[in-house]
């Protein structure tokens, strides 16, 4: 990999991670560590329809669901994952979030 390639691979790296920044704000997971539930909450308030993806430190997705957080709140059941650390990326209304979340069953 040359030179120009290794700075563009750069600077995509550093807006993804700016962009994710940015967007962080939009949504929040509590508690963090969770063990049995996790809440999403829209930072607006607002009914939104999520896409909600968990994934694996090794990047493997181990759950999907589209469901609707209505005034802006939504519990998930997380009593099926192991405890561990996942990526959970959530998709609404054209912005994409990504935060970590550590399961911890108690």
């Amino acid at each position: 990999m040359g030179m120009k390639q290794r700075t563009l691979l750069l600077l995509v790296t550093l807006l993804m991670v700016i962009s994710a920044r940015a967007q962080s704000a939009r949504f929040s997971l509590s508690p963090n560590p969770a063990n049995q539930l996790v809440q999403i909450a829209v930072q607006s308030g607002q009914t939104e329809t999520l896409n909600i993806q968990f994934y694996s430190v090794i990047g493997n997705k181990v759950m999907s669901i589209t469901a609707v957080a209505e005034g802006g709140k939504l519990q998930i059941n997380t009593s099926a994952l192991a405890e561990g650390v996942y990526l959970v990326r959530i998709v609404s209304g054209g912005h994409t979030f990504v935060q970590r979340l550590k399961i911890q069953h108690q």
